[in-house]
Parts: C-alpha cells; structure tokens; sequence
C-alpha cells in the first residue's frame, strides 16, 4: 500500500469516527469556503464584463469619427476579448453574466462599425478627391482660355456712355493719341516715349463719404497685360493745356463730379489694337472694376 491510499483510509476512518453533529459542522465550512471562492470568481468575472463593456461603449461612439475608427477597432478587439473570457467563466460556474454578453455584443458591433464606416470614407474621400480633380480641370480650362474672351464676357462699355462701378459713375468723354502735350510753356510741355494716349474722364462720387480719385484709378488691358497711367509731369501737363482737374488724390464729396484728363504712354500698335480695354476701378486697390472698349 502506497503512502497516497494509507493517507485516504486514515481520512475517511476519521470520517467515520466523526459524530453527526461534528459532519454537519464541516459540511457547512466546506460549503461556506466554496460560497467565498465562487464569490471571488464572480467578482473577477465581474470586472472583465465591465471593462469589456466599456470598451464596448467607447468604440461604438467612435467607430464613425474618421482617424479615431482606427483606435476604436482596437477597443472592440480587447471588449469582444475580455467579454468572451468572462462569459466562458460564467459559463463554468453556472452564473449569468449579461455584462459580459453585452460587451461582446458592444464588441462585435463596433469592429463591423469600423469596417463600414471606412469603406463608406474611403468612398466619400475618393468622391470628393474626383469632385476636385473635376473642378482643377474646369479651372485650368478657364485659365488657358484667351484673356480677351475672358473680358468679352463681361459688359463691356463704350465711350460716351455713362456707367456705374461700385459707388462710382464714369464717363469717358474722349480720347486722343499725340506725340506731345503742349501748355503753351515749354518747361511744363510733356513728350512721349512713344506715344499719348489722352483720356477725358468724368467721375462722380455717389457714396456716402468723401472720395479720393486717383489716375491709378484707370489702367489700360490688353490680354494678360496691364498698363498703368503715364507719370506726373504728362498728366499735370494734359490738365494744365486742356484747364482740366488734375486726378491726382483729389478728393471729392457725395454726389459731385470731376472732370479731368488720364494720360498713358503707350506703343502705338497697342494703342490701336481692337482688344484694348480701359480697365476702371473704385479705389486704389481695385475692389471693383468695369471694362471700357477704346477701338471699335
């Protein structure tokens, strides 16, 4: 006989030399001792379900917010992790733990929601990428077109006619391209590098404030090139002759006009070119514009 069956047959001699009130006393320490190591197992089996659950919680909100999906996947691998142990655990000693099936429900939820939610981004994104591509094209498409038929367009005014910019009226009076402005003084008297091209402009200020006209007001356009208003001395020379106003940051109140003359200098080709446009604005920095045709 081993030393294992001789140490049984001493128990259970013992056992049986045990009263009945002496049995029923270890019974009950026996059952009591099962009771604290079932109620030990269930409180950790508790507190899986709830971490798996929670875990749950937070990837299920988050499985639908771009960038964060990616993490709430990882949440709901370790709630559908920690909610399947403590639902096998529960399953071994016989207690319900709907913790824990909710949190693998939670789980199970969330990586499909992550799955949906980034094929239907990765979707939208591709969507929005061609919507852009399209929209690029139709820009590059507007900016090859000829800058002329860019401002053929809009409305284009005439000469003589009387228009509105902004809170501006202008009327081009006349034009005149010559050589040289004589002012019957020869030190005052202004030639061209190439050649004049005189404007007779009215400008009336219909705001509400005061307004400072300038001849940087006035450009001339032809295709993508911009030309600016000829120097001082042939715009002070040009109203000086013609005894005009000169519109050099001239100020002028609410509902009173100014007339006066804008000299450019200009080749002569391009002062003759159809396309040539007279490009007005309302201020120095040219919030609004019009476009007037010198040559028809």
């Amino acid at each position: 006989m081993t030393d294992r069956e001789r140490e049984k047959l001493e128990r259970r001699k013992r056992l049986e030399a045990l009263s009945n009130s002496e049995k029923e006393e270890l019974l009950l320490r026996l059952k009591e001792i099962k009771a604290k190591r079932e109620k030990k197992e269930r409180k950790g089996n508790s507190g899986l379900a709830i971490t798996s659950l929670v875990l749950g919680i937070i990837g299920i909100i988050g499985c639908v917010v771009p960038i964060l999906n990616n993490i709430s996947f990882f949440f709901g691998l370790l709630a559908f992790v920690f909610g399947l142990i403590a639902v096998l655990r529960a399953k071994k000693t016989n207690f319900k733990n709907n913790l824990g099936k909710a949190g693998l429900i939670l789980a199970i939820l969330t990586m499909a929601g992550v799955l949906i939610s980034q094929a239907y981004y990765a979707h939208l994104f591709n969507k929005i990428d061609k919507g852009l591509e399209s929209i690029s094209k139709d820009i590059e498409k507007e900016t090859d077109l000829p800058e002329t038929s860019k401002e053929a367009k809009k409305e284009n005014f005439t000469i003589g006619q009387e228009f509105t910019v902004g809170r501006v009226t202008y009327k081009i009076n006349s034009t005149e391209i010559v050589d040289e402005i004589k002012t019957g003084n020869e030190l005052l008297d202004a030639k061209a590098r190439a050649k004049f091209l005189v404007l007779n402009v009215t400008v009336t200020n219909n705001g509400d404030k005061e307004l400072l006209v300038s001849s940087s007001f006035f450009k001339l356009k032809l295709g993508k090139k911009i030309y600016e208003s000829a120097e001082y001395s042939a715009n002070s020379a040009a109203n000086y002759s013609e005894n005009g106003e000169e519109l050099f940051f001239k100020g002028i109140n609410p509902d009173v006009s100014i007339t006066g003359n804008v000299v450019f200098d200009v080749q002569e080709d391009v002062l003759k070119n159809k396309d040539l446009l007279l490009q007005v604005q309302t201020g120095v920095f040219g919030t609004e514009t019009g476009f007037v045709t010198l040559n028809k």
